[in-house]
């Protein structure tokens, strides 16, 4: 499909709100920010909220509203990044809105092609690809991305983003499904907010839970029934820090059991649709695997009152994990573990992959191993600034970019 508009046809220039949550990013916020700032299409409504930060960063972004006035800053006691994302949306203006980690840079043409797609096509949400990339490439990226992106080849719309979420989640499949001509790739979301435009209508009512480390996984299932139409571009207009070094949060139990929470309310919600949950079932499954394993469910020096509380919710959450599967079908849990192992090995060949390049002393991202780590339960994905500093679950973050 082609995004070129038929001549005589009015233009027309919605605002458009980009919400930035910033936490302690001093060191990369300015090129994020600037990021924003050059955007080609620039009736934007810029929200830049501090979330407590104890470095210079809220200093940064208070000399932005002297050198733009579309820039809006919030301050708020640190609190996470679902309560700074919340109070984006309560501020936001725009017709459309889209959600930027503080610490990753956009394309000059991000928010021009995904605008053109979603108008083009009617669509509540737009969507394009992203890439990875280390802290040592950080000026090289924001040299690239100043230039702005081709236009996009394909543009592919579908309407069942509750079914794509929920089946289209494993790299190898997406690969052989692409293969036969049916563009997989491009009905596949991973576990983020970021590198989408959304029509502002769907966020009426629907806020990201701050009680949970899992609050874009928890606000999925919500979000995804209340889309009608989908435009998936495919250009790379979304570029993503990654931290080499950070403590994967999926060592410890409370984001363990975050992640099977959000999984087993997904769950429910896809069944209530007549959607096959299998990304659900993969990610309350895993969690359930991962909880016991996590460094801090049963240490030695642990207070007694934290341990029984800790076994209690790791039965609590095996409890779910049998009640949900039991309302499958034989033949829907056939797939739902087909997927699951499917998507455990590509698991393990990321991280593989991954350690020989750190061995090698090699950059690397997802695209060298060619398997994007979507950020399910039991996905050791990245973890950015933005989102390591999640209050709620002790040492929880979520994961990755989220």
């Amino acid at each position: 499909m082609l995004l070129t508009t038929p001549p005589g046809t009015p233009k027309t220039t919605p605002l458009v709100s980009v919400i930035v949550p910033v936490h302690d990013t001093e060191e990369y916020v300015r090129y994020s920010v600037d990021s924003i700032l050059r955007q080609s299409y620039a009736r934007l409504d810029i929200i830049l909220i501090d979330d407590g930060s104890t470095d210079a960063s809220a200093a940064i972004l208070d000399e932005y509203t002297l050198r733009d006035d579309r820039v809006t800053v919030i301050h708020q006691t640190h609190a996470g990044a679902a309560k700074a994302r919340n109070a984006g949306l309560d501020a936001a203006r725009g017709a459309y809105v889209t959600f930027v980690n503080s610490d990753d840079i956009l394309d000059r043409r991000y928010v021009e092609l995904l605008l053109h797609a979603a108008l083009r096509t009617g669509a509540d949400l737009a969507k394009a690809r992203w890439r990875q990339f280390g802290v040592a490439r950080l000026y090289d990226v924001a040299e690239a991305t100043a230039e702005g992106e081709r236009e996009p080849e394909h543009v592919t719309v579908f309407t069942d983003a509750l079914q794509a979420y929920q089946n289209v989640f494993c790299k190898s499949l997406r690969l052989v499904g692409t293969e036969f001509g049916r563009n997989t790739e491009a009905r596949y979301f991973n576990d983020s907010c970021w590198g989408r435009l959304y029509r502002s209508t769907l966020w009426e009512g629907l806020r990201f839970p701050e009680d949970t480390s899992a609050h874009v996984t928890m606000t999925a299932g919500e979000l995804y029934p209340r889309v009608g139409k989908v435009a998936d571009i495919d250009v790379v207009l979304y570029h993503q820090l990654q931290h080499e070094g950070d403590e994967p949060p999926e060592h410890e139990f409370a984001y363990q059991h975050d992640m099977a929470a959000a999984a087993a309310r997904n769950f429910d919600i896809a069944m209530a649709h007549g959607v096959l949950p299998a990304r659900s079932y993969y990610a309350l499954a895993s969690a359930c695997d991962a909880e016991p394993a996590a460094k801090d469910f049963d240490a030695p020096d642990m207070d007694a009152s934290v341990r029984e509380t800790h076994r209690a919710a790791y039965q609590s959450d095996l409890l779910a994990l049998s009640r949900l599967t039991g309302r499958l079908t034989p033949a829907q849990r056939l797939r739902c573990t087909t997927t699951q192992l499917i998507r455990r090995f590509e698991h393990r060949m990321y991280w593989l992959r991954a350690d020989l390049l750190k061995r090698d002393r090699k950059p690397w991202s997802s695209a060298d191993m060619h398997i994007e780590d979507d950020g399910d339960a039991g996905a050791a994905g990245a973890v950015t600034a933005t989102d390591r500093q999640e209050p709620d679950a002790p040492g929880a973050a979520s994961t990755p970019r989220s």
